[in-house]
């Protein structure tokens, strides 16, 4: 049987949030001008982002992208439909 070391869920969750807009961390990390090392480590919470990398991160991963990422919804959308919205999740049967 062999053994794989999963990833934190906080870089799971980025990654996939930004991979359903078509990019990578490393993408996401130079369209918001700092280094792959560094955005890695705030999506594993390890360091703080500084106001001006909140917003380019919410910008490039859409309102759901970055509720998702925060664990503030559980689903993640499709750019572009109209579940795509920073909103929380409803909730089922609500």
């Amino acid at each position: 049987m062999s053994h794989r070391t999963l990833e934190p869920a906080g870089l799971r969750r980025f990654r996939a949030a930004a991979i359903v807009r078509g990019l990578t961390v490393a993408d996401v990390a130079h369209r918001c001008a700092v280094s792959d090392s560094h955005l890695r480590a705030v999506a594993l919470g390890e360091r703080k982002p500084s106001g001006r990398l909140v917003d380019a991160i919410k910008r490039e991963l859409g309102g759901a992208g970055w509720a998702f990422w925060r664990g503030q919804r559980d689903t993640l959308p499709m750019p572009g439909t109209a579940a795509d919205t920073g909103a929380p999740d409803s909730g089922v049967g609500t």
